[in-house]
C-alpha cells in the first residue's frame, strides 16, 4: 500500500490528513489527543485487529495468530520481540466426558493479561479522557497462591489465600500466634517502607525471600505469598528487596480505595485490548480514520505535494505526540 494513495483522499472538499501515519493501534498509541484537538489523523495498522501486543482474540483468531506469527499474514508479527514459538494445545475429549468447547467467539484470549491497581496512573487518565464511560471493570478481590501439597503416596494442588490486611490475618485459623505477630509486623512496615529506609537499605540487593525470613521471621509459605504479590516473572534469587517492596506496598495501599475488599480491577471484556479499542473509537469520533489489515510499504508523493523530508518530519511528530499524549 502506498502512502500517496491516502494523501489524495478528500472529505467534504477538505484534505483528510494533517498527520498521516500512526503505525499501530496498541495501548501506547490508543490516546487520540491529536484527533480530539482538531487534527486529521489516518491510522494504519498491518494487523487485522486492534490492540497490538495487548489484543484479545477469539479461539479462531488465536489459532490464526499462532499460525501467522513470523509471517506477513495479518495476525502474526514477524518483527515482534514480545512473542516467539507460540503453541495452542486443545485437549482431546473422550467419550466419558460430554464437555465441549462453545463457539469460538464465546472466548476471549488476551495476549497480555494485566490487572490494573486502583492506584494505577491509568485509571485517572481514563477518567480525564472520558473513556471510562465506555468501559466496564470487574473487581479483583481475593488473591491465591497455587502450590502442590505432597502426601505420602501422592500430591494434590492446594490453593492458599493471601492475607490482605489485619482482618484476614486474625481470621486465619491456619496461622499460629507467632506467625500472626510476624505477619502484622511486616504489614505495618511495608505500607510505610519509604520512611524507614534505614532499616532495609542494607538489604536492598538481597533476595526478597531472604529479607523476609531474616528480618521478619516469616514462614516459607508466607514468604511465597508476598513474593507472589510482586507479580515477578523472575526466579526468587533475582527478585530483589528494592524491586519488590514498592510493588507489595502498591498492592496493599490500593485495597479499599474504590470499595471494601479489593485493590485491583480488570476490564470486563477483552482486557487491555478493550482500553485500546475505546481510545481508537474516541479517535474516530474526533475525525480519525482507521485502516486495518494494510501496512505501509513505501511513499508515493504527487509532484505538487509536500517534500518527502517534510512528510517524514510530520510522521515523526505524529508518533512522538501519540507516545507522550496523556
Amino acid at each position: 500500500m502506498s502512502l500517496g494513495s491516502f494523501t489524495t483522499i478528500q472529505r467534504r472538499g477538505r484534505s483528510l490528513l494533517d498527520f498521516p501515519v500512526d503505525s499501530l493501534s496498541g495501548l501506547p498509541r490508543s490516546s487520540r489527543a491529536l484527533s480530539r484537538s482538531g487534527k486529521k489523523v489516518l491510522h494504519v495498522d498491518a494487523k487485522q485487529y486492534y490492540g497490538g501486543d495487548y489484543a484479545a482474540l477469539s479461539l479462531q483468531d488465536a489459532s490464526e495468530w499462532v499460525a501467522g506469527l513470523g509471517h506477513d499474514a495479518g495476525y502474526g508479527d514477524a518483527a515482534s520481540s514480545t512473542f516467539s514459538n507460540p503453541i495452542i494445545d486443545i485437549a482431546q475429549v473422550d467419550g466419558r466426558n460430554d464437555k465441549r468447547l462453545s463457539f469460538a467467539r464465546a472466548y476471549s484470549l488476551t495476549l497480555s493479561p494485566q490487572i490494573i491497581y486502583t492506584r494505577s496512573a491509568l485509571l485517572p487518565a481514563l477518567v480525564t479522557a472520558k473513556a471510562d464511560r465506555q468501559l466496564e471493570f470487574l473487581a479483583v478481590g481475593n488473591w491465591f497462591v497455587a502450590d502442590y501439597e505432597v502426601e505420602a503416596t501422592s500430591s494434590r494442588l492446594k490453593l492458599s489465600r493471601i492475607p490482605n490486611g489485619r482482618e484476614d490475618v486474625f481470621s486465619n485459623d491456619t496461622l499460629d500466634g507467632r506467625s500472626k505477630r510476624a505477619l502484622m509486623k511486616f504489614l505495618r512496615f511495608v505500607t510505610t517502607f519509604e520512611d524507614q529506609e534505614g532499616s532495609w537499605a542494607a538489604h536492598r540487593d538481597v533476595p526478597l525471600m531472604d529479607f523476609l525470613r531474616g528480618q521478619f521471621h516469616l514462614t516459607q509459605e508466607l514468604c511465597r505469598h508476598f513474593e507472589a504479590l510482586t507479580l515477578s516473572d523472575r526466579p526468587s534469587k533475582q527478585t530483589l528487596t528494592s524491586w519488590a517492596l514498592p510493588r507489595i506496598a502498591r498492592h496493599l495501599r490500593s485495597i479499599g480505595l474504590f470499595g471494601p475488599g479489593f485493590g485491583a480491577v480488570v476490564p470486563k471484556w477483552g482486557g487491555l485490548a478493550e482500553v485500546a479499542q475505546v481510545g481508537c473509537r474516541a479517535g474516530a469520533v474526533g475525525g480519525g480514520v482507521y485502516v486495518l489489515g494494510n501496512g505501509i510499504h513505501g511513499l508515493s508523493l504527487p509532484a505538487s505535494h509536500i517534500s518527502e523530508d517534510e512528510l517524514r518530519d510530520r510522521i515523526t511528530a505524529s508518533r512522538s505526540n501519540s507516545r507522550t499524549a496523556p
